[in-house]
């Protein structure tokens, strides 16, 4: 949607231009290839306005499709969309753990401090080496613990010959004797061919392979952690230094076309000067997009969405941040 904008306003500042042109030209003041040059920007501006609404409507379909509601469906998309309505520090504290590299270093801890409560790999990890220590703990105790088993059973005679004395019965009669035992059996393993010992080594195998996964895996999020906290930090920079780019084009085209509309300037340095903010206009989004991603993937690092969370959840884990600096 932004790139759309972007698109539809550079295409509006060519229709200025172009009717500006036209209206020196009727005043004998600029030649007809003025005019014609912004017919051919505007006609490029135009296409590049019509792949942006393209692109604008295909994302639409996929979100509507992930959200498993119909394709068509038309999305209130704001015009302009902030990092702060995504991340959830402010701009002070943000300020401050980027233009400091010291701060920079304490905000991965931060986030690897969380991780290390969070991260549902680490808790996967974590229960495969109980269930594969527990297992190794059990087959230890077989070669301990006796089998306890309780033996009982009970012998009916019910039929004896010579004894029915009415064999028409459907039923015979119920016997005179009834033999039983009850007993109690305890028995040691003493030899089972070693495959207790056998699993025991296998189930110590497991376990040492868990923990060193685990150890891996620690290992391989931590690199990742400071890795993409150093994106996130030149992200943020790069962000304020493509605002500062667009403001400045932005004031460079100003000024190129008060000097065009009084017949200092050509059309080259106009178009020189439109093309150079449109493209720092992208950039600005490209900018803040990548920083919003930077932050989403330290968030998903960290096993949790603070974003996704209420302003008192919010808040807290700013305060825990600030405390963490300190």
């Amino acid at each position: 949607r932004n790139y759309v904008n972007v698109a539809n306003r550079n295409v509006n500042a060519s229709l200025e231009n172009l009717q500006l042109a036209r209206s020196r030209e009727k005043g004998g003041d600029i030649r007809v290839s003025d005019v014609k040059r912004w017919e051919s920007e505007l006609s490029m501006n135009r296409m590049e306005l019509n792949d942006a609404q393209a692109r604008h409507r295909a994302a639409m379909y996929r979100l509507n499709q992930l959200l498993g509601q119909p394709v068509e469906t038309d999305i209130n998309v704001p015009d302009s969309l902030g990092a702060e309505d995504i991340v959830s520090l402010d701009g002070a504290l943000l300020d401050r753990l980027f233009s400091n590299p010291y701060d920079t270093e304490r905000y991965a801890g931060f986030v690897i401090e969380r991780l290390y409560e969070n991260s549902p790999e680490l808790r996967m990890l974590g229960s495969a080496e109980d269930i594969a220590q527990r297992r190794m703990d059990m087959y230890r105790a077989q070669r301990y613990v006796p089998e306890i088993a309780l033996i009982a059973g009970a012998d009916q005679a019910f039929i004896r010959e010579g004894t029915i004395s009415n064999p028409q019965l459907p039923v015979p009669p119920p016997p005179d004797d009834i033999t039983w035992n009850v007993g109690v059996r305890l028995s040691f393993p003493l030899f089972n061919g070693g495959r207790t010992r056998k699993e025991i080594d296998k189930a110590r195998v497991q376990v040492g392979k868990v923990q060193m996964e685990q150890e891996e895996l620690r290992t391989t999020l931590l690199s990742a952690v400071m890795s993409n906290v150093q994106f996130l930090s030149a992200s943020y920079r790069e962000m304020q230094l493509a605002e500062d780019a667009c403001g400045a084009a932005e004031h460079n085209y100003n000024m190129v076309m008060d000097a065009y509309a009084n017949g200092m300037a050509d059309v080259s340095r106009v178009i020189d000067a439109q093309k150079v903010l449109n493209s720092t206009r992208t950039m600005v989004l490209n900018a803040r997009a990548q920083f919003v991603l930077d932050y989403l993937k330290t968030e998903r690092l960290q096993g949790s969405y603070t974003f996704l969370e209420g302003e008192e959840q919010r808040n807290l884990y700013q305060n825990l941040l600030i405390t963490h600096l300190k």
